[in-house]
């Protein structure tokens, strides 16, 4: 069904510098990816990517488009929750693979995943079928799951949650204020990695929860680091790493492997 959306017709057999581009996909698709830097300090060093998902096809508006959460509702009354994503599945993992294949070291992508996805049958045999059809480190994928998601599942739901992370794929509970969600569940389901909520940022009692969860083993992402201060706090509160406005542009998979590259060279 992935593979169907918009022709995608991948080759494993070129090599460098003949990776760009992996993947050809038609000029008038009205889906993909758009990716922002990750940066783990205040030098703006980049460890991972976060994925955000885009879709066109508005009528007498070619240039437009619109976001996951707008679209959320019609693909759930259309009953395109699970093939719209494991299109965004295949897309991100691909991206993994052209940065692999171009020996661009990352520590991953985090994708933004519809809450609904979580609701549907248990997708770990086509978790499998990905991994093979696309040899990516599938430690290096990562998935949000927001925090009402969590609050709001009932026990076959947080049963499907937990094979989920038993099975290898990285959750990161995406908007997360203290209290929300009893750490006790975290742990049993084993979502280790946290996605604060930005209203929780510079603040002096949160510095002191997101130290003491650390120091039991979670690892915490940061967003919308739009201006100095916000940037700072992340960095000093040793977030894993961040993203927003001020750690990079929204940029296609050409513009992550041409940025990429242009900085390992730079660096070399």
């Amino acid at each position: 069904e992935c593979y169907n959306i918009y022709n995608k017709y991948i080759s494993y057999t070129r090599t460098l510098p003949k990776t760009i581009s992996l993947v050809d996909k038609k000029p008038g698709r009205k889906m993909g990816l758009h990716y922002r830097p990750m940066v783990s300090d205040s030098d703006g060093t980049v460890k991972m990517y976060e994925a955000i998902p885009w879709f066109g096809g508005i009528l007498e508006q070619p240039d437009e488009t619109e976001t996951l959460d707008d679209l959320r509702d019609l693909f759930k009354r259309t009953s395109l929750v699970e093939p719209i994503s494991w299109y965004l599945l295949y897309e991100a993992t691909d991206t993994l693979l052209r940065m692999k294949n171009c020996k661009i070291e990352t520590e991953g992508i985090l994708l933004h995943m519809m809450p609904e996805f979580y609701s549907l049958d248990t997708q770990l045999q086509k978790f499998n079928q990905l991994f093979i059809a696309q040899p990516v480190d599938k430690e290096k994928l990562f998935l949000t799951i927001h925090v009402d998601t969590v609050k709001n599942a009932n026990k076959t739901t947080l049963k499907l949650i937990n094979r989920y992370a038993r099975n290898g794929i990285r959750l990161v509970l995406d908007g997360y204020r203290p209290g929300d969600i009893d750490l006790d569940l975290l742990r049993e389901l084993e979502i280790t990695c946290i996605r604060p909520h930005p209203d929780t940022y510079l603040n002096g009692d949160m510095a002191g929860f997101i130290h003491s969860m650390k120091a039991t083993g979670f690892t915490f992402f940061g967003k919308d680091a739009d201006d100095a201060d916000v940037l700072a706090w992340l960095v000093a509160c040793e977030f894993n790493c961040s993203s927003g406005t001020m750690t990079g542009s929204l940029v296609d998979e050409d513009g992550l492997i041409y940025d990429s590259l242009a900085r390992e060279s730079n660096i070399g």
